[in-house]
């Protein structure tokens, strides 16, 4: 098919073949592009993108995105292919919405936890939001909350995150 793509990983020392045609009678021209793929920055827990401030309106190419040794997933029994982190520990008490609208894919699978030991063994589940959905919970002044987002099968792509505070009613 023309000018279509395929994301694959390499390992060092093996050799790699490539067999590109047509898939119809004829000739013509075939050009074969290769481009080295980055990991996300926040592709590891210990390496999770700090929210400072609501609204958060987060973008990230997570094609390359990797799963940790420990990663769970919550929206079915088969662990997502990749996801990338964020953590937020607010000033105050509050109730956040989130969600992942706007992704180039819609498997999403958006997992919230909280801090309750170190690492990534010392996390505690809060809430899911999958194929699309949105999530809204509490989060209390002082503590740490992690994000994982992810792409439940479908590969990644242009990952968005997206938190905004709910407001307490006027007569909360």
């Amino acid at each position: 098919y023309p000018n279509t793509a395929a994301a694959f990983n390499v390992q060092a020392g093996v050799t790699y073949y490539f067999q590109a045609g047509r898939i119809f009678s004829g000739s013509g021209d075939v050009h074969l592009d290769l481009q080295e793929l980055q990991q996300p920055a926040n592709d590891n827990f210990a390496d999770a993108e700090i929210i400072t401030s609501l609204p958060f309106n987060g973008s990230v190419d997570s094609t390359r995105a990797t799963i940790e040794l420990g990663e769970s997933s919550f929206c079915g029994s088969t662990p997502q292919t990749q996801s990338v982190w964020y953590s937020i520990t607010p000033a105050t008490n509050m109730v956040v919405r989130a969600d992942m609208a706007g992704s180039s894919f819609s498997d999403t699978n958006l997992t919230i936890f909280q801090a309750v030991g170190s690492g990534i063994g010392g996390l505690s589940f809060l809430n899911v939001a999958c194929f699309g959905g949105s999530v809204t919970f509490n989060i209390a002044a002082g503590t740490t909350y992690y994000l994982q987002a992810a792409s439940y099968s479908s590969g990644g792509g242009d990952l968005h995150l997206n938190l905004q505070m709910v407001p307490p009613p006027a007569n909360d």
